[in-house]
């Protein structure tokens, strides 16, 4: 009895919850420069549990250091005449790339395409989380907005795991 009484009141009390946590994605397009490292801007906040995301980035607040999961969704559409080789959708931990994906393109001629990633990292106090695209082809490539579809969503989120 006392053990589900002790673990109903953490669980109601946060103290057990995976915080802090946020969600945000895109709903305007955004042209990418070609072979140029962009930062990926997500306008639209749908949770921030700490008030840590801002600006498109996410910094640990204080007293919440630890392992954190870290996901992005960016959905690339070339121009109609692009041949796009390939793309990266980037982490960057502290303005430095930590984790990329890279989708190769060089057989194929793309139209539109999702790249994911996700990682799981070590933050401290003060760390900061942005998401970064590249690409590298003939011509501009945009992250459309959603229009309200979830299959062409561009999406970063993130939340602390428990240890």
């Amino acid at each position: 009895m006392a053990i589900t009484k002790l673990v109903a009141d953490s669980i109601t009390s946060g103290a057990i919850a995976n915080t802090p946590s946020f969600f945000a994605r895109k709903t305007t397009t955004q042209s990418l420069s070609n072979d140029t490292n962009t930062l990926v801007t997500f306008d639209t906040e749908d949770f921030d549990t700490d008030s840590a995301f801002a600006s498109s980035r996410f910094t640990v607040p204080s007293g919440k250091a630890g392992k954190y999961f870290i996901y992005s969704a960016c959905y690339f559409q070339p121009n109609a005449e692009a041949n796009l080789s390939y793309a990266q959708a980037n982490i960057y931990k502290n303005g430095s790339i930590y984790h990329h994906v890279n989708n190769d393109f060089r057989s194929y001629r793309i139209f539109t395409f999702t790249s994911i990633n996700s990682t799981i990292i070590d933050l401290d106090v003060g760390d900061y989380i942005e998401i970064y695209a590249f690409t590298s082809g003939t011509s501009t490539v945009n992250l459309e907005d959603d229009n309200g579809r979830v299959d062409r969503m561009n999406v970063f989120y993130g939340y602390k795991i428990l240890e």
